[in-house]
């Protein structure tokens, strides 16, 4: 789910894998491209564990290194309080004194890329870290982690889990604040074409405009039914294509904008510079009034 404003800035999302999900956004300072992911669980085989990685550096590998990363997942890793080693990657508020097999992988991952496990930084309560809590409620541990590059981690302001959401799964909900200022694309309408609509006042151009209208309503009624497009998309094509044939385009905005422009700029150059001071020619309101008996 994402707010409307974040909505207009996300520019791609796609499943990569049947675990794998990337999404990008563009914001003012840099893009941000962002993995959520399912990682296998402790007890699978070696080598699942070691393709998942493999699967997941190649999609950090296509992503733009310029790019803000964020990989949210599941990692099913347990990351203990003890970071000696491992100050640059993970903080100490991790929860529990070892960690499994996942969690050394996990580090390993994060350490290549250059990312930090931004949710062993903050100082919360034990109860507001752990994100997974046994059927019989014997050990609670912490395996859902979010981890950014390390040169924008100050961006990703907390992260802690809320124990209140009922979500439908075993786990915690898990929320973190991020700072962004997103951008929305460009919404300008120069790429849009323009038509000269008042020619619809004449009876002659509206009687085109109806003829050709009329010669396209076939195969408008084919193309709906043939297709899956939306219908205002089809009625949009459908007049676009009749509005190019019977009326005229106006000027495309950006190239008027253009003009405007260079003529502002003409006018507002300084006059040239005259190779002889005799041939400065003074404006009328330029001249000063000077009587005979001065002049003299």
């Amino acid at each position: 789910m994402m707010t409307p404003r974040a909505d207009k800035s996300l520019t791609d999302w796609r499943a990569v894998k049947s675990s794998v999900l990337l999404a990008q956004l563009k914001s003012k300072q840099c893009n941000v491209s962002i993995i959520v992911c399912y990682a296998p669980t402790n007890y699978s085989l070696e080598g699942r564990k070691e393709e998942y990685y493999e699967e997941l550096q190649s999609i950090i590998d296509e992503i733009p290194e310029r790019d803000m990363k964020i990989v949210i997942s599941d990692f099913n890793a347990k990351v203990k309080g003890n970071n000696q080693g491992m100050e640059k990657v993970m903080g100490v508020e991790g929860l529990g004194e070892v960690a499994n097999e996942n969690g050394a992988h996990f580090v390993s991952f994060c350490s290549t890329d250059n990312l930090v496990i931004r949710s062993t930084l903050f100082q919360h309560k034990d109860i507001q870290k752990y994100a997974l809590t046994s059927p019989c409620a014997n050990y609670k541990i912490h395996i859902d982690h979010i981890a950014i590059d390390k040169e924008r981690m100050g961006t990703l302001r907390s992260v802690r889990s809320y124990r209140g959401a009922d979500i439908g799964i075993d786990h915690q909900l898990t929320i973190a604040k991020l700072i962004l200022n997103l951008n929305a694309p460009n919404t300008n309408l120069d790429g849009i074409p323009r038509f000269d609509t008042t020619k619809l006042l004449e009876d002659e151009h509206r009687q085109i405009f109806a003829v050709e209208l009329a010669k396209v309503y076939t195969s408008l009624k084919l193309r709906a039914v043939d297709t899956i497009e939306k219908p205002s998309i089809v009625i949009s094509d459908i007049l676009t294509n009749v509005s190019q044939v019977t009326l005229a385009s106006l000027p495309d905005t950006s190239a008027m904008r253009k003009t405007i422009k260079h003529k502002r700029k003409s006018v507002r150059a300084p006059p040239p510079t005259p190779a002889d001071l005799q041939e400065l020619e003074l404006l009328h309101q330029y001249k000063i009034y000077i009587p005979e008996e001065w002049r003299e």
